[in-house]
């Protein structure tokens, strides 16, 4: 399945793009800010002629926590579906 969204695809108000429409397989850009480790994850939206990035989820994937989980890594993985699902329109 393409990465690449068309117009006649993007359900919902405001161009939001529902679930259902997003590839498995998204481009993802990953950096660090200090002790943490980001996954954003994008689809390009074709719109006539124009190809948008358009961030559909995002993952906090490292904290740099030696001994373990702590209860801010729930936090922050919490925080990331949220994102993610509001991203999606969900």
């Amino acid at each position: 399945m393409s990465n690449t969204i068309t117009n006649e695809e993007k359900e919902g108000n405001h161009g939001r793009l529902m679930a259902p429409t997003i590839p498995t397989r998204r481009q993802t850009t990953t950096f660090e800010v200090g002790p943490f480790t980001v996954a954003v994850s994008f689809v390009t939206v074709i719109t006539g002629n124009d190809a948008l990035r358009v961030p559909v989820e995002v993952f906090f994937t490292k904290r740099g926590n030696k001994a373990g989980e702590s209860e801010l890594d729930s936090h922050l993985y919490e925080l990331g579906t949220k994102i993610s699902k509001e991203m999606q329109g969900e």
